[in-house]
């Protein structure tokens, strides 16, 4: 599997570097103040840069599997001595690293403008908590790999049901969007039912926040809250979006390496 990130990497490296020069001159502008601007609006166009950047990057990280279904690369790709799930695998975790990259080059730009627009050392001081930083970077890394490796999951395997035998035919990539969004519909439905069906939650520690004295109790508000370093996860929900992922995991491994036809 190293071999096939390193492989993804090494041809597409140079995309995301330049994706990452954009958006430093970009925000290098905007310290330049243009036209007088302020702080809060700095910050939107800081955001603005962020959304544009990361609808690239998307479309981009698509590409890292869409080329292998639609193109002649696939012929290479799926002819490797490697399973389905060293490809699919591979492709996840090159996907995660790219987003993890440009999420973190993203957010310090919007973050500099937060904290000049904000006091958040007094507001923390003034809640007698201190952040923990170690575990809000594990936090937001570890967000930035979740979100991505289930939404693109999907994406693959919407992409790989219309590249069967018995649906090439009919289908082409117009079709796998509406694949994905059928998808996504019909898993929007299932969460919601299950939340009536089953509203038992669980606290998810985060320990983000801690006490200047040692001690939350003094800021603890009622119920889990990110400020008391917990938040509420509904059960059912928790554990069917990780089944989920494993089942479309396993799906699109199958199908790639079984019954795919290029």
């Amino acid at each position: 599997m190293l071999n096939l990130i390193k492989y993804e990497i090494i041809g597409r490296y140079k995309s995301i570097v330049s994706l990452i020069i954009i958006s430093i001159i970009a925000n290098c502008v905007l310290l330049l103040r243009p036209f007088g601007w302020e702080d809060p609006v700095l910050l939107g166009f800081s955001i603005f840069i962020t959304v544009v950047i990361s609808a690239v990057l998307f479309i981009w990280c698509i590409g890292i599997f869409s080329q292998d279904i639609y193109t002649d690369k696939g012929y290479l790709t799926f002819t490797l001595p490697k399973n389905g799930y060293f490809i699919i695998g591979s492709k996840l975790i090159v996907t995660c690293i790219f987003n993890i990259v440009i999420g973190v080059v993203s957010s310090l730009s919007i973050f500099y403008y937060v904290t000049r627009i904000a006091d958040i050392g007094k507001a923390l001081d003034t809640a007698g908590v201190r952040l923990n930083v170690v575990n809000c970077i594990l936090v937001f890394l570890l967000l930035i790999i979740i979100s991505t490796a289930s939404s693109f999951i999907e994406i693959y395997f919407a992409i790989t049901i219309t590249r069967l035998a018995i649906f090439k035919s009919k289908l082409g990539k117009f079709m796998a969007f509406i694949s994905y969004v059928v998808l996504s519909i019909v898993y929007g439905i299932i969460s919601w039912q299950l939340v009536k069906i089953f509203p038992q939650e669980f606290n998810m520690k985060l320990n983000l926040f801690s006490s200047i004295s040692g001690k939350l109790s003094n800021i603890q508000t009622n119920g889990p809250s990110v400020i008391n370093n917990t938040i509420p996860m509904n059960t059912a929900t928790f554990v069917f979006s990780i089944v989920l992922f494993v089942v479309l995991f396993i799906s699109t491994s199958y199908l790639v390496e079984k019954k795919i036809d290029l």
